[in-house]
Formats: structure tokens, sequence, C-alpha cells
């Protein structure tokens, strides 16, 4: 990308909780925050991971209600959370932005739904598929969470760019051609949609 990208808002979830500041107490406190890994399932190997940099129990709180919460995946809570707390930095949380786009890198769908739906489908039959399950254990559902009327006053006119890519760079690099035109559009209109 040669055109230069204005960050306006700043929303971060991790190891060290949630928030710009305390992400930058982390990182200069230069010290590792894992968490010992769930192993009870039974799926990983002898010498597989043991510990991994989760987020706490809690952050979430204040950003989703339980209603929403329930509905959704993991990956899908952080982006949504995530949105919120950089659209709140940005001092857009109450206004609404209608030029404002989705752009998440994500490669596959979480694997706690995957897993519960292959579950059902093995144990229970084909029939049995829980069509939440499904929406959920897609690669793009976060994006398509975050990109939903619920994070905005207003339904958002942009919808979610959502690409199998790995990395944050690579799905913004992607995106940037179809969310800045070189020309502004006008008002309410719609820029275009990106290629496949």
């Amino acid at each position: 990308m040669s055109e230069p990208v204005l960050v306006t808002g700043l929303g971060t979830l991790g190891a060290w909780g949630g928030g710009s500041d305390r992400l930058a107490a982390a990182l200069a406190a230069g010290v590792p925050l894992t968490s010992e890994v769930d192993r009870s399932a039974g799926y990983h190997l002898p010498c597989g991971a043991r510990r991994a940099c989760l987020v706490p129990a809690g952050e979430l709180a204040g950003w989703l209600s339980p209603a929403e919460s329930r509905r959704m995946s993991p990956p899908s809570k952080l982006a949504v959370a995530a949105s919120r707390m950089a659209l709140r930095c940005a001092g857009l949380a109450e206004a609404g932005e209608a030029g404002t786009a989705v752009s998440i890198a994500t490669a596959f769908g979480p694997s706690t739904n995957t897993e519960a739906l292959l579950k059902q489908i093995l144990f229970e039959g084909p029939e049995a598929a829980s069509p939440s399950l499904f929406m959920e254990s897609v690669a793009n559902a976060p994006a398509a969470r975050t990109a939903s009327p619920r994070p905005w006053p207003q339904a958002s006119p942009s919808p979610p760019i959502s690409t199998a890519r790995p990395a944050t760079i690579s799905t913004t690099a992607h995106a940037a051609p179809a969310w800045c035109p070189r020309e502004s559009s006008p008002a309410g209109s719609r820029p275009p949609s990106p290629a496949a």
C-alpha cells in the first residue's frame, strides 16, 4: 500500500486484558503473560503446548450483553468487543460512521464451534446440526458480527470484508483498495465491493 493510513481508534484484547494502556504496560514489563492450556478434552499430543496467551475471564463484560455473548463464538466476541473499544477510542461509539469498513484476518473458523458442530453430526446425524453452530463455525463470522447493526446505532451500509488471509497486514492490503478509493465517494454512497 502506498497510500497513508490514519488510525483514529484502537481496541485491543489479549492476555494483558483489554485496552491499549494495559497492552503498553504489558509490553513495557517484557514478561510473557501465559496461562495453562485446558488439556482435559484429550486432543493434545503429549509434548504439545501447555501454555498459551489467553484473554482473562471477564474482560468482555461491558462490551457485550449476555444475550449477544451467548450467540457468538470466542473469536466473534473478541472481534466485536475490540471494534467497540476502537469506536469509543475514536469518538464514534454513539454516532456511527457510514464509511466504516471491517477488515479481519482469519484462516479458519473457531475450533470450539466447529468441533461442537461435527460432534452433533457424528453422534446425532446431519439433521441434528445446529444452524447457530454452523453460522459461527465459518471463517468470516467475526467480520460479519462486527459489521452487524449492534456495534453501531444504524446498520452499516458497508458490507464486511473478510478474507482467509493469515495476517492482518495482508488482509488490510487486500481490502484497502476497495474501501479507500482515490476519489472520495458522495455521502451515503457505497464503495465498490472487493474482488473475491
